[in-house]
């Protein structure tokens, strides 16, 4: 008897707590957002959903299968961003979704059921024809009836959904190494060029604080603490440096620059042609022609000379008065070459006084000679007049 009751007891507990879920769970779908009215026969076919309440309700999380079975393709996934507005209908249209003789329509949030509702053979609600509904009447209750006049309420949703962005992960921000490397400055030469403009063909030499680099521009030197420029290592430091750049023919190009870190520096030196400076030539001077000065040595030995020739006893005896004749005879000699060299001198000059006088009577002579031919010549005229 006891045991009686406790299965009694119990029986009844689960019975009564299965039908409070289920008619809370219906009066919750109820009390929202159901499945108003339908037409599955007609083109297209349409769904109208209907909020019950006074508020405004959210269809994030909405489905509608138009098919019970499980797995179906044939459902309408609502958009996050739509909403109901309060005692609101909205249509769901689709194209042979829905089976004629009938189907069954299920709305769903997320895995709950919402609303469900059958049609067609062995149904509360028959098979409906192309101009026929089935309805809740009045809108929201839970009386379905057929019509024949359609009302087909609310907007047309498309559930065209807006792509959602997704918000980029913030990346970490890297921490800052240290970096090893040296700071640096650099300094690039370009081509030189002349006053037009022109860039100067052959190599010109670039020197740094006057010692040459072993380069030729264009060319660019890094500067640093320790740093040496060109392949003759000069030194490149951060500071003041005068930059010259040579070439033959050319006045050098000179400007000093302050080298500092992290600054990169660009010059095109500009060289003029060189003008050469004439020198004046030194005019010889005349050498002056110096008198041989009678020195005593010579005298000595002149001296010495004639005590030889007159105290000599080894030589030969000269006799006094053929030596004055041969003196006589040198100056004869001497003299008639003077008198010689007098008389040509003579008979060029007669030679030349007597052409001359020649020549000016010929002349004389013979101008005389046109004049009388003239005055004759101008009787004739005269006559003959």
């Amino acid at each position: 008897m006891n045991h009686s009751k406790i299965f009694l007891f119990f029986a009844s507990f689960v019975f009564s707590s299965i039908f409070f879920l289920f008619f809370a769970s219906n009066v919750e779908a109820l009390a929202e957002v159901v499945i108003n009215e339908f037409s599955p026969a007609s083109s297209p076919e349409w769904v109208e959903i209907y909020n019950t309440t006074s508020n405004e309700v959210s269809l994030d999380g909405f489905v509608i299968y138009f098919d019970s079975k499980a797995g179906t393709t044939q459902k309408k996934v609502f958009c996050s961003n739509y909403k109901i507005a309060p005692y609101s209908f909205l249509l769901i249209e689709t194209l042979r979704y829905l089976a004629d003789d009938g189907d069954t329509i299920v709305l769903k949030q997320y895995d709950d059921i919402v609303d469900t509702v059958s049609y067609g053979a062995g149904q509360a609600i028959p098979t409906l024809r192309p101009n026929q509904s089935a309805r809740r009447n009045p809108d929201g209750s839970p009386n379905w009836e057929v019509s024949n006049e359609p009302s087909k309420n609310g907007e047309v949703l498309s559930f065209s959904c807006p792509t959602t962005t997704p918000s980029p992960t913030p990346s970490p921000t890297p921490t800052p190494t240290q970096s090893s490397e040296k700071p640096k400055a650099t300094l690039k030469i370009n081509d030189a060029r002349d006053q037009n403009d022109i860039v100067v063909a052959g190599a010109t030499q670039i020197y740094i604080d006057g010692n040459y680099t072993g380069n030729y521009a264009p060319e660019t030197y890094t500067f640093c603490d320790d740093c040496k420029c060109g392949s003759n290592k000069v030194s490149c430091g951060f500071g003041s440096h005068t930059i010259k750049v040579e070439k033959t023919g050319y006045k050098s190009w000179t400007k000093t620059i302050d080298i500092s870190v992290g600054n990169s520096y660009e010059e095109t030196p500009i060289l003029t042609i060189s003008t050469p400076t004439p020198s004046s030539t030194p005019k010889p001077s005349a050498t002056s022609k110096t008198s041989p000065t009678p020195s005593l040595e010579a005298e000595n030995t002149i001296q010495a000379s004639e005590s030889a020739l007159t105290l000599n006893s080894s030589s030969e005896p000269r006799v006094l008065g053929l030596e004055s004749a041969k003196i006589k005879e040198d100056k004869e000699a001497s003299g008639s070459d003077s008198y010689f060299n007098l008389a040509a001198v003579f008979f060029i000059i007669a030679g030349l006084s007597f052409l001359s006088a020649a020549s000016y009577a010929y002349f004389k002579s013979k101008k005389k000679k046109e004049e009388k031919q003239n005055e004759n010549k101008d009787s004739e005229d005269r006559e003959d007049f």
